[in-house]
């Protein structure tokens, strides 16, 4: 997703008022930066760690949270408000990104430039996602707007699989699969070839209680 990102953005950025000679700030750059915005705000650098804020930042960008708009109810949600406000400025006025604006600004430009969105949607007429159940919501709005014309999207994954809600994956991308494309063909691919048939009854047993999920039957000749 992010090399794709980066390929679009390279190309397209300055419909958003980036040159396109843009850096990519690490995860180091980052909180170097954000240890200067909380000393620059008079924060106490004891009480404000950089990783905490950081992530709940990332959580906003994937979620479409504009800066000025982040919740500010709780202490430390007005915190991150402050520094999310001052953390964006900052990126702009470097003419640089971090990891999540490689998706969260093409989802943006292809809202915002729809002849940007059609160029694409030509160049890519067949989309392949693997790892689907692990895809987050704005990887998910990615796909969405690149498939909307050609509705030509094959997607592979296994709900029961998904691990990655730390890293912002949401399930119910591949849980609402269904709902999203109606016409989708579903293969299911039940059988197991590495483990044996008491692993796959006691991992069928255990995934059963399941409450959401898309109902297969797992089954092995080994």
């Amino acid at each position: 997703f992010h090399s794709v990102g980066l390929r679009i953005l390279r190309r397209e950025i300055h419909n958003l008022g980036y040159r396109n000679n843009f850096t990519i700030l690490d995860e180091d750059d980052q909180r170097s930066l954000v240890r200067k915005i909380i000393a620059e705000l008079e924060l106490d650098s004891k009480k404000t760690n950089p990783n905490a804020v950081l992530s709940q930042i990332s959580k906003l960008k994937t979620e479409f949270v504009e800066p000025g708009k982040a919740p500010t109810e709780y202490f430390f949600e007005k915190v991150v408000s402050n520094i999310y406000n001052r953390y964006q400025d900052e990126l702009k006025r470097l003419n640089a990104l971090d990891f999540d604006d490689l998706i969260v600004l093409c989802v943006k430009l292809f809202r915002q430039n729809p002849e940007v969105l059609k160029k694409y949607q030509e160049l890519w007429k067949y989309i392949l996602v693997d790892e689907y159940q692990d895809t987050s919501h704005d990887q998910y709005q990615f796909v969405s707007l690149l498939a909307a014309a050609g509705k030509n999207l094959f997607c592979i994954g296994d709900d029961a699989q998904s691990i990655y809600q730390f890293r912002r994956a949401d399930i119910r991308n591949i849980l609402n699969f269904q709902k999203d494309y109606p016409d989708a063909r579903i293969v299911m691919l039940e059988q197991n070839y590495r483990s044996t048939k008491n692993i796959i009854t006691a991992a069928s047993h255990l995934i059963s209680r399941n409450t959401n999920q898309m109902s297969k039957e797992l089954w092995t000749d080994n």
